[in-house]
This record gives C-alpha cells, sequence and structure tokens, in this order.
C-alpha cells in the first residue's frame, strides 16, 4: 500500500514549523548514523521520538516539540481514518546539496520489523530531490517533493535523492 496524499498539515501547524525555524528554536543535530545506529550519509536530524530500540522510557520523547509533533500526526490519522497503537519514531531530518558528492541515499527500511511510514515534505526543495519507493513486488514509486506532501506506506524499502542546490527538510513517522 502506498498512498500520495496533499495537504497533510494544518496551514496552522505549518506556520508554526516555519516560525520556529525562522526564530531558531529548533535544533538540528548532525547525524552520521542511522536512528538505529548503521552508517548514514550525513543528515541534520531533529529526533522528537526516539526509535525503541533506544529509548530510556516507553514513548522515548526526544524533544520540547513533542507536542506539537504529535499533533499533527493525530490531526493527520483523524483526518485519514487511520488508527494507531505506537509511534515508534518521529523525525524532522534536512539533507543539503552538499553531501560529500553523492547523488542519493542508500536503499534502505526504517525498521527491520513490520512498520507503517509517512513522510511530510516541509518544503518545496529541488525538484530532482524525489524519493523512490521500493514495494514487496518491487515496483518503484517516485514521489517528486513539493511542500505539505505526503507519502503513506507499509515499511517499504526507499532511497532519496539529494537536492543539487538548496535543502530539503521532511517529517518522518514511523508506527504501528
Amino acid at each position: 500500500m502506498i498512498k500520495i496524499i496533499n495537504n497533510c498539515v494544518s496551514q496552522k501547524n505549518l506556520k508554526h514549523f516555519d516560525k520556529l525555524i525562522d526564530d531558531k528554536q529548533f535544533a538540528l543535530f548532525l547525524t552520521i548514523k542511522s536512528a538505529v545506529g548503521k552508517k548514514c550519509n550525513p543528515t541534520f536530524e531533529h529526533c522528537v521520538v526516539k526509535v525503541p530500540e533506544l529509548r530510556e522510557d516507553k514513548l522515548g520523547i526526544n524533544s520540547g516539540f513533542y507536542d506539537l509533533f504529535k499533533n499533527i500526526f493525530d490531526e493527520f490519522c483523524i483526518k485519514n481514518k487511520i488508527q494507531y497503537s505506537e509511534i515508534y519514531r518521529c523525525s524532522i531530518n534536512v539533507t543539503m546539496a552538499i553531501n560529500e558528492g553523492k547523488l542519493k541515499s542508500h536503499i534502505h527500511t526504517d525498521h527491520p520489523y513490520k512498520h507503517k511510514s509517512l513522510l511530510i515534505y516541509l518544503n518545496s526543495p529541488d525538484p530532482k530531490s524525489r524519493t523512490i519507493y521500493i514495494d514487496n513486488k518491487k515496483k518503484k514509486y517516485i514521489i517528486n517533493p513539493k511542500r505539505n506532501k505526503g507519502v503513506l506506506c507499509d515499511g517499504y524499502k526507499h532511497y532519496y535523492y539529494y537536492p543539487k542546490h538548496g535543502y530539503r527538510i521532511v517529517l518522518i513517522y514511523t508506527f504501528i
């Protein structure tokens, strides 16, 4: 299952996120390891909810902005009639045009266990910085980036192209 959804986040919450970024209240951290500790290409990340494997407590809250991002997810789920029992991970990832000369990320799944994922573009990056999903039948889905566009899918393998200019901001939820 893969579903493209426009207008994933309310305009109110998009403006709130923009204000966080503009006012420099929102810390991004350089990471060279994926959420589960595997080496990856350098990315700036704000981890809102840690993956279960790295949690110190049941919820894994890792950000003072948890309520905002939980609200965004809950609004999305209500609007799209989705029920979930747990958020496995919530993260904002920023990739830049300069990424050690690499054109794309490695092919990966977010977790080695069953999950669903929601990726939301929070800006309109270089149109060539697409995300590619590969379903279980090896069919490819090419997602062109656009602010407030979302992709909901089962935990498919995927990769993305780095922007050739500017930056790409995505909000990622994994859940069950």
